[in-house]
C-alpha cells in the first residue's frame, strides 16, 4: 500500500508540473527544484555562446546566482558556475542579477543589494564582481556607482558588452532637487580591471521602479530604455542613444506617445535589442490604448515598424533571429472555469506576415518569459513557473499561427508630449 500511494503521488506531481508549466517532456528543468528559483536571463559570453543566470534561495533564505553556458552538442545548459552575491541581494525580476562577458573573457556580475533605513526603505546599492579566470575566482563585491552615502537608492541596472568590449552598466539612482516622485537615469561602463569609471547622467526624472534596458551593436551604437516621467503623472517609455560607446548620449526621447498617466508606478519596464543602426523596442502601456507594443526605431528615434502585439499580457522580451525575423514572448494571465492562469505566448514577425503559438498550456501558471536565437533556425524560450525555471528548444518555422495586427509606420502619429521642464536637472 506505501509503494502505490508513492506511485500515485509521484504521477499526481508529474501531471500537474505538465499542466503548471509546460507541453509535455520536451521542455527541460533548468534550477534545482528543492528551491525557490527566480531571475533568468540570457546573455552570450565573448565567444558568442548563450548563457543563462538565474538565483536561486533555499527554505532559509540562503541566496545563490548561477550561470550556464548552453552546449549545441547536447542541446542543453552546462554544469552551473556559481558567483557569490551578497546575502542581502535583492532577488526581483525587475532588477535582477545579470552577468557579462568582456571581450578578453573577464565576467562581471552585477546585483542589487537592499540597505533600508528609518528614513529611506529602498535604499540600496548596486554593487558587481569580476572574475579573470573564468568564473573560478571573484573579486569583493564594489559598488558601480559613485555616491556610495547611506540610505541613497540605486537600483534596476542593465549591462551590456560594448562594441569596444567593455561593459556598460545604466542604472536608476537618486532623484534631484526637491521633487523625490521620479529618479535620474545614469550610465557607467568599465575600462579594463579599473572596474565602472565615467558615470554620467542621462536622464534626471525617470519613473521610480520599473526596469531599464540597454543595448549595443557592433558600430557603437548603445540605446538605453527607460520608462520616463513626462508631463504631470504620465509614464511613457523613453529612448536615449549614443554613437559613440557611450561617452555622449542624445537627450531622452519619449516615442511611445501612449499618453499613460497613472499615479504610481507600473513595474513594468521595456526592452531593447540594437542591431544594424536600429532599436527594436517592446513595451507595456496601461493607457486608453492598452497591451503590449513592438516598434523599430531609426537612429532618428523615427518608427520603421509598429505593432500592437496583444491587448493583454505581461514582461514582453525579444530576441532578432539571424534572418531578420523578430521573436516577442510574454506571458498571458487569464480567468479559465473561475480559477487564474498564466501562459507563455511567442510571436514572430517576419517580412510579410506575423504569427502566433502559445508554448506552454492554457493551464499553465508560467511567468517571467525570455528568449534567444540559437542558431538560423531555432531559438529556446525560459519561464519560471512555480518557483522552478524551465526551457524549450523551439523551430522558427512551427510559429505558425498567422496574425494580421500589424499597424503601419507612416499611420503612427510621431507627437512627443512635452517634458516638465521645471522638473528636469539640465
Amino acid at each position: 500500500m506505501k509503494y502505490i500511494l508513492i506511485l500515485v503521488t509521484i504521477t499526481m506531481l508529474l501531471f500537474q508540473s505538465c499542466k503548471d508549466g509546460k507541453r509535455g517532456e520536451d521542455s527541460i528543468v533548468l534550477s534545482d527544484s528543492t528551491q525557490a528559483a527566480s531571475c533568468a536571463l540570457f546573455t552570450t559570453n565573448n565567444k558568442g555562446d548563450l548563457v543563462i543566470s538565474w538565483c536561486e534561495k533555499n527554505q532559509s533564505g540562503n541566496k545563490k546566482f548561477y550561470f550556464s553556458e548552453f552546449d549545441k552538442t547536447s542541446n542543453r545548459f552546462s554544469n552551473k558556475n556559481s558567483i557569490p552575491i551578497e546575502p542581502n541581494a535583492s532577488l526581483h525580476e525587475e532588477g535582477m542579477p545579470k552577468v557579462a562577458f568582456k571581450n578578453d573573457g573577464t565576467i562581471i556580475a552585477v546585483f542589487e543589494t537592499s540597505e533600508p533605513t528609518e528614513k529611506n526603505r529602498f535604499a540600496g546599492n548596486i554593487k558587481y564582481l569580476q572574475s579573470f579566470d573564468n568564473g573560478i575566482n571573484w573579486s569583493s563585491p564594489t559598488c558601480l556607482h559613485a555616491d556610495t552615502s547611506v540610505g541613497l537608492s540605486h537600483s534596476f541596472a542593465s549591462i551590456c558588452r560594448l562594441s569596444n568590449g567593455e561593459i556598460g552598466a545604466c542604472w536608476l539612482d537618486e532623484s534631484f532637487g526637491t521633487n523625490k516622485m521620479g529618479r535620474s537615469v545614469k550610465f557607467s561602463n568599465t575600462i579594463g580591471r579599473a572596474g565602472f569609471k565615467n558615470e554620467k547622467i542621462i536622464d534626471s526624472f525617470a519613473c521610480q521602479c520599473c526596469k531599464t534596458s540597454l543595448s549595443c551593436d557592433s558600430d557603437g551604437k548603445v540605446s538605453i530604455l527607460f520608462r520616463d516621467l513626462v508631463s504631470d503623472t504620465i509614464r511613457d517609455v523613453s529612448i536615449c542613444n549614443s554613437f559613440n560607446n557611450g561617452s555622449t548620449f542624445s537627450k531622452a526621447y519619449s516615442f511611445t506617445n501612449d499618453n499613460w498617466a497613472i499615479n504610481g508606478c507600473p513595474h513594468n519596464g521595456p526592452s531593447v535589442i540594437c542591431n544594424n543602426g536600429t532599436s527594436y523596442v517592446t513595451w507595456y502601456t496601461g493607457g486608453n490604448k492598452a497591451g503590449l507594443y513592438y516598434a523599430s526605431l531609426n537612429n532618428d528615434n523615427k518608427k520603421t515598424d509598429f505593432e500592437k502585439v496583444t491587448n493583454s499580457g505581461k514582461n514582453i522580451q525579444l530576441c532578432l533571429m539571424p534572418n531578420g525575423d523578430k521573436i516577442i514572448v510574454y506571458n498571458v494571465i487569464e480567468n479559465i472555469d473561475g480559477a487564474i492562469y498564466s501562459k507563455i505566448a511567442i510571436h514572430k514577425i517576419s517580412k510579410e506576415h506575423t504569427y502566433t503559438s502559445d508554448i506552454t498550456s492554457k493551464y499553465a501558471n508560467a511567468s517571467y518569459p525570455l528568449v534567444h536565437a540559437i542558431d538560423n533556425d531555432r531559438l529556446i524560450v525560459a519561464w519560471q513557473s512555480k518557483n522552478i525555471i524551465y526551457y524549450k528548444l523551439i523551430e522558427s518555422k512551427d510559429i505558425n499561427e498567422m496574425k494580421n495586427n500589424m499597424i503601419q509606420a507612416s499611420n503612427f502619429s510621431q507627437t512627443v508630449p512635452a517634458k516638465c521642464c521645471n522638473m528636469k536637472h539640465e
